[in-house]
């Protein structure tokens, strides 16, 4: 299970994602002719669940099970790439999501999603199951994770599930018109296209509520810093069910054989840019997140991110830092000392991507200074 986030806070905004146990690495695509640019999480297989784009438009997806069911047994598509390709607005990857939903939904597995679109002109809120849809317009933190998030607070909804849960008159008018003429009261998506056990779907929702409580107070912190810690965070309480912590730093107890890697991707005033930061590694609570700048085009700072197709070459590193870290497990005095260290090294780094941003470093010196950073890290 993965969860994301989109979190406004003060001058910025960060959209973060804690992926679901499995390698997982960064690489960067470069702008090929109609295609703009983009930094891209991705598998061993090269299939991408969060990603931005040059024209600083962030998307991140988290799968949900939901009624609808495949009609046939083909992989998924890449919704990442489909909606960063062309889009040079949130409104635009959003109908890509919607776009691409309808055309190729029904062949996939698993058949629901969830997403957060973020770019210059706002956020939204995108679910699909198998062909059918619903989206919301952001305008807070907002979580999303294994099971649908949208209500009865949808803006739109695709022509088949409208005339099913939000009947309107023969004009087929917009959900947020007043004169709508409405024929009946409109149901919650959610509860129309859920799917799976309610136990599943219920644990879905506690992390969720858990998720959203370091939302709150990371907007009242801010900054980058609050934004790494929610994607190492441990032990989380739910306020409705609050006896069981939970952990987004996919540490399934600590570290065992599941993991996952984490990503951030930061925008600022003018929301025109994004850089991000990825763990490249399992367990974010002891791994660095690296930087790659958006400088006109996307530069990794650390030599571990590389150019795509040789995206998979990064996932030796993702085993080697998994091997490091179960073999020190059980070495208490070694655990302690991890999270002060951290956000020591994790500073260097920041200060570094803002001197290069600055004009202050080149790449080639950017780069070997952040590979000495990691270096040191990893082999602490």
């Amino acid at each position: 299970m993965s969860e994301g986030f989109y979190l406004p806070s003060g001058d910025s905004v960060f959209i973060g994602l804690a992926s679901a146990p499995g390698p997982r690495g960064m690489a960067v695509a470069p702008r090929d002719g109609t295609a703009f640019g983009m930094a891209l999480s991705v598998d061993p297989d090269g299939r991408a669940d969060a990603g931005c784009n040059d024209r600083g438009v962030c998307v991140i997806s988290v799968g949900v099970v939901c009624k609808a069911k495949p009609t046939a047994a083909h992989a998924p598509g890449d919704r990442i790439r489909s909606a960063l390709a062309g889009s040079a607005s949130a409104a635009e990857a959003r109908d890509a999501l919607l776009a691409f939903a309808e055309e190729r939904g029904r062949n996939q597995t698993p058949g629901g999603a969830s997403s957060i679109v973020a770019g210059p002109d706002g956020a939204f809120l995108v679910e699909s199951a198998g062909d059918r849809w619903a989206w919301r317009q952001l305008d807070g933190p907002t979580a999303i994770g294994g099971s649908f998030s949208i209500t009865h607070d949808y803006k739109r909804l695709d022509a088949a599930t409208r005339k099913s849960i939000a009947p309107v008159n023969e004009r087929m008018a917009c959900l947020d018109e007043a004169d709508a003429g409405r024929l009946g009261d409109k149901d919650s998506w959610k509860g129309y296209m859920q799917g799976g056990t309610r136990s599943a779907a219920a644990r879905a929702d506690s992390r969720k509520r858990a998720l959203e409580t370091l939302l709150e107070a990371a907007m009242s912190s801010g900054g980058m810093a609050s934004a790494f810690a929610i994607l190492r965070a441990h032990g989380v309480a739910d306020p409705v069910r609050p006896t069981r912590g939970h952990d987004f730093c996919r540490h399934d107890g600590l570290f065992r054989s599941a993991a996952g890697a984490a990503v951030l991707f930061a925008a600022g005033t003018d929301r025109s840019r994004v850089d991000a930061w990825a763990t490249c590694a399992p367990w974010a609570c002891a791994n660095l997140f690296k930087p790659i700048v958006m400088d006109g085009e996307f530069t990794s700072l650390w030599s571990g991110i590389g150019l795509e197709p040789a995206a998979g070459a990064g996932f030796a590193y993702w085993q080697a830092r998994r091997k490091s870290l179960l073999a020190c497990r059980h070495d208490s005095t070694a655990m302690e000392g991890i999270a002060a260290e951290l956000a020591e090294s994790q500073g260097e780094l920041m200060d570094l991507a803002a001197a290069f941003v600055a004009g202050g470093l080149d790449a080639t010196a950017a780069r070997a200074k952040a590979d000495a950073i990691v270096r040191i890290w990893d082999g602490a």
